[in-house]
């Protein structure tokens, strides 16, 4: 299996205020370490605050690291060397959407080959279809965000980081903003995902797609990785006692 992600010792900070204004540094990565190969389907899984959607973040660039080395498809990011190049070999699919309101489904899709692929416009919306097809939006490639529902939504935000061709596919909590109910539209089209063979990193806290999908579960807290084992061992014999604890508090 080929090697897409690395982070070695990867530590983050920020600082922040306490109520009585006071400055105060959090350690959101703690000496992080991790690799994530071709076909991997990572789900990670914790409190909040234990670094989750900070690790997806550092492997595209969005946040900085204060110590280590990342290395993603090859191009390797200590915080000091240009990012456009990891950007390039990943995708981020966010909590909430950040499409285009101004914009079509059709077009959200569509922009990122115009801009960066520099596809003809033609190009770019056909790919567009197609990709809206593959997440079962053919018949609203011509709505705005606001005439979608929220799982509409996030399945047309799971398109355009698709138009961009990414080996990784970085999933920051991608159902937290949607109404239970419509949870499914996007679990679906991510284990479609998996199954067609997509590397992908989830932050999730569905337990259930979890197993389904992850070919391992991860669980974090205070910045490290407490325990990395299969969905299977993951949920049923939990090796860490935090862990077990975790797991029996959410299925309450």
């Amino acid at each position: 299996m080929k090697k897409l992600i690395s982070l070695e010792n990867v530590s983050k900070t920020f600082t922040t205020r306490d109520r009585s204004n006071a400055k105060i540094t959090v350690k959101v990565l703690d000496g992080l370490n991790l690799d994530i190969y071709e076909g991997d389907v990572l789900c990670l899984i914790g409190p909040s605050g234990s670094g989750k959607s900070t690790c997806l973040r550092t492997i595209n660039a969005l946040e900085t690291i204060d110590s280590g080395r990342i290395e993603v498809c090859g191009h390797i990011y200590d915080g000091k060397k240009p990012l456009h190049k990891i950007r390039q070999e990943t995708a981020m699919v966010f909590q909430r959407f950040e499409l285009f309101p101004h914009l079509t489904a059709l077009q959200n899709v569509a922009l990122g080959p115009r801009l960066v692929q520099k596809k003809s416009k033609a190009e770019a919306e056909s790919m567009g279809e197609d990709l809206l097809k593959r997440v079962g939006l053919s018949n609203q490639a011509h709505k705005y965000p606001q005439q979608l529902s929220g799982g509409q939504q996030q399945r047309v935000s799971i398109a355009r980081a698709l138009a961009a061709n990414p080996k990784v596919l970085l999933c920051d909590e991608p159902t937290s903003a949607l109404d239970p109910e419509l949870v499914h539209e996007v679990t679906d089209i991510l284990q479609v995902l998996a199954r067609e063979g997509m590397t992908m990193m989830i932050v999730t806290h569905e337990m259930r797609f979890a197993r389904n999908v992850a070919t391992e579960c991860l669980f974090l807290e205070g910045g490290r990785i407490v325990e990395r084992a299969r969905p299977q061992a993951f949920f049923d014999q939990p090796q860490h006692a935090r862990l077990k604890t975790f797991l029996e508090t959410i299925s309450h």
